[in-house]
């Protein structure tokens, strides 16, 4: 920042309107010495002289209290061109704030209240904004009218109005803003309304770590209403990230006409990672779960939330890149320099609140309510914990999913069972959350580690028109899962078929390292629906199923394997059937994995399925249903290993894999039959671009009655070697009555 030295001090109403005196003034860099009250105000700057140097608040209070004598520019915004009938008011403290100017430090109260028949852009700190405003609060309300006045023979004569707590319009940059009053935007033949800015442009608009706590409201008989708790409008281009709704209604008295939403009233441009209330009132409400998020008020009010959600990214500190400190008394993030700030120690809160995973002494789970406690808020899903005892749950909610976060501690299952019975009945969480994504498992999402644990049972979920990725120990495992036995029969119903392609429910998604969904479906595993990081030393008995529309992919170990990252599946095997089934969408099943993703490994694992079978436009293979290049999405049908030749080493690795040779595989197009103990060969056939397909090393057929040896799992003629041993870094020991290896706690137990 500029020193105090090189900036003009403004200590009185009179020094502060004389920033308009001419061009030259308009450039200078001035900083407020103390509280102004304005009346009668002319508004700094307007598009033909704006204002383009800084203003540093410096902590303090401008109140306007009216507006005087203001004269509407002729100069178009867009074109440039002047069009004397159409003429436009700048209304705010600032009426123009230009390239490279900078407002910061302020705090602005009063009202904004003003008609006419002409353009009116109006915002609390300024009513267009090309520069920078940063580190501001808007506590004034915000009331333009726009009176229709066109007719047949001259239609454009009608204005159109822009409302923003921070800024009618941004072209530019808004960081780490608030706005608490109300914004009310009337008539015109187009409106927009939002709690920081009424239109956000394209290509150059970005608002980042805003929040907004007053009531939006756009109103009128005739027009387009656009109404949203951030932004009425987010232009194509133009980005809102990082920002929470705390408005309590986001109306608008013309739904027929209105495009409202909690975020934004309609979006062309960029949006992610924001968040809203949930009680929020909003007509004729269109959520976009790409988006946003909604949660509690309660847990919005919570330091945690704001401190601990790494999606959110408020920056706390004191200084203006971390300008946030935190009210206990008003229960949200105020700016460091307000009155009642206190000022956080992250760092030396994490460490003795919260202590990292190497540290924290492990909590007893002994009881279903100390299971369930896990998820209790973000902080709980942070800690250690070790099972004590052996659990069954009923109408199980997967731990993590009503608080929209990960499980991101260590879980250890000290060697004891939890069995999961029933259907997990996520219908009403789907519908209060408006997910377009679910994860349900024990966990629903993991990114921390969970190991030595036994999940068994019998359980089902439906997730309707959503995608599903159902999984015993998580929906989807960003983290570590080691030393697991699942034996839980698992069934699966989900999808959409035809449903637009994109980024999952992003909170979820950013939690399990932003998994990308290439068409909606269900993704169902013996350990995960989707696995991005490792899974190592598991097995699995699941019986795994799965229906639905669109994508169905079943695994033994995983529905999906590295849809996002290089997920790593290594040193393990399964035993359970696995199927695929009905007739709309495509269908994927693989003893070890339904699709084996972009650069996502399969190592030293075994397929001992006695049977993988799918019905209908289908792929079933022994190791692994599919590894793809996506961008050829178009061939994904045909279900098999393919890859255009520009971007071949781009599908999935199998290495060291094995699978019984007398597996029964329905629906298998045998490219090229396997010999005992030879791998599979590379096959190519025909054009790229038809039906013809390429086959990657799909593992190596084995004898079952070889795999019934101990020596079989523990050296030649082999390329890997199962780890035996009696802890967690050699953790399998043979069991003579299964003739196979299992892990060694289950002896112990």
């Amino acid at each position: 920042m500029i020193s105090i030295q090189a900036q003009k001090q403004i200590s009185t109403e009179a020094e502060l309107a004389a920033i308009n005196a001419d061009v030259n003034a308009l450039k200078e860099r001035y900083i407020l010495m103390n509280d102004i009250t304005v009346e009668n105000w002319i508004p700094i700057g307007d598009a033909e002289k704006p204002f383009l140097g800084s203003f540093d608040g410096n902590g303090h209070t401008i109140t306007v209290m009216n507006f005087g004598d203001v004269r509407p520019s002729v100069q178009n915004l867009k074109t440039k061109t002047e069009i004397p009938d159409i003429q436009t008011f700048y209304l705010g403290l600032f009426g123009f704030t230009g390239p490279r100017s900078v407002v910061e430090n302020l705090q602005v109260h009063g009202e904004i209240v003003f008609e006419s028949a002409y353009n009116l852009m109006a915002g609390g700190i300024t009513g267009v904004n090309v520069g920078t405003v940063r580190n501001c609060i808007s506590v004034i309300s915000v009331s333009p009218e726009c009176k229709l006045e066109s007719d047949a023979t001259n239609p454009d004569k009608a204005g159109d109005c822009f409302a923003g707590g921070i800024a009618g319009i941004n072209k530019g940059t808004v960081h780490n803003c608030y706005s608490s009053g109300a914004i009310t935007a009337e008539g015109g033949k187009f409106t927009y309304a939002g709690g920081i800015v009424g239109l956000n442009e394209m290509d150059r608009g970005i608002i980042q770590w805003c929040y907004v706590l007053g009531d939006i409201t756009s109103s009128g008989s005739d027009g387009e209403r656009y109404t949203g708790g951030i932004a009425g409008f987010n232009s194509q281009g133009g980005l809102v990230q990082y920002c929470v709704a705390l408005n309590e209604n986001v109306l608008s008295n013309n739904p027929e006409n209105s495009h409202t939403g909690r975020i934004t009233g309609s979006n062309f441009g960029r949006e992610g990672n924001n968040f809203s209330r949930r009680d929020m009132v909003v007509t004729d409400e269109k959520f976009d779960p790409k988006s946003q998020a909604i949660f509690e008020f309660s847990s919005l009010q919570e330091i945690q939330w704001w401190t601990e959600n790494r999606h959110i990214r408020f920056a706390f500190g004191a200084t203006t890149a971390s300008p946030w400190g935190w009210s206990e008394e008003l229960k949200r993030p105020v700016l460091h320099w307000e009155t009642g700030a206190t000022a956080l120690d992250l760092s030396r809160r994490g460490r003795s609140e919260t202590p990292g995973p190497a540290t924290q002494t492990p909590v007893e789970i002994r009881t279903v309510e100390d299971l369930i406690a896990i998820g209790a808020d973000l902080i709980t899903l942070k800690r250690n914990y070790i099972l004590m005892d052996d659990l069954t749950v009923e109408d199980w909610i997967p731990i993590g999913l009503l608080k929209n976060g990960s499980f991101s501690g260590t879980f250890d299952g000290n060697g004891h069972t939890i069995t999961i019975n029933g259907k997990i009945d996520i219908e009403e969480t789907i519908t209060k959350n408006m997910y377009s994504t679910i994860f349900v498992g024990l966990f629903s999402i993991n990114s921390g580690t969970v190991k030595n644990l036994h999940v068994t049972g019998d359980f089902t979920c439906a997730s309707g028109t959503v995608t599903l990725y159902l999984g015993a120990i998580a929906g989807s495992n960003a983290g570590k899962i080691s030393n697991c036995v699942s034996t839980a029969n698992i069934s699966g119903n989900g999808g959409l078929l035809n449903a637009r392609r994109g980024a999952a429910n992003f909170f979820l998604g950013a939690a399990s390292n932003s998994v990308i969904l290439y068409q909606n479906g269900a993704y169902v595993g013996g350990i995960t629906g989707v696995n991005n990081n490792l899974i190592s030393n598991c097995y699995s008995e699941s019986n795994i199923s799965v229906t639905g529309k669109g994508y169905k992919s079943a695994g033994g170990i995983v529905g999906g394997n590295g849809f996002s990252n290089r997920g790593t599946i290594i040193n393990c095997y399964t035993t359970g059937n696995i199927s695929a089934s009905e007739d709309d969408g495509v269908r994927f099943a693989g003893g070890i994995a339904g699709m084996n993703m972009f650069d996502a490994s399969i190592s030293n694992c075994v397929a001992l399925n006695k049977e993988i079978s799918t019905v209908g436009r289908s792929r079933g293979l022994r190791m692994d249903g599919m590894g793809i290049n996506m961008p050829n999405n178009a061939n994904c049908s045909v279900g098999i290993n393919y890859a255009a030749p520009s971007s071949r080493n781009r599908n999935g690795l199998l290495q060291n894999v094995y699978y019984r040779h007398d597996m029964q595989v329905t629906k298998e197009k045998e490219e090229q039959e396997a010999q005992d103990g030879e791998p599979d060969r590379n096959v190519n056939s025909g054009d790229d671009n038809s039906s013809a397909f390429r086959i990657r090393n799909r593992g190596v057929s084995v004898n079952m009655a070889d795999t019934q040896d101990q020596s079989w799992w523990i050296g030649e003629p082999k390329n890997f070697e199962f780890s035996f041993g009696t802890d967690d870094s050699a953790p399998w020991i043979w069991d003579e009555a299964l003739q196979r290896p299992k892990l060694y706690w289950e002896t112990i137990k």
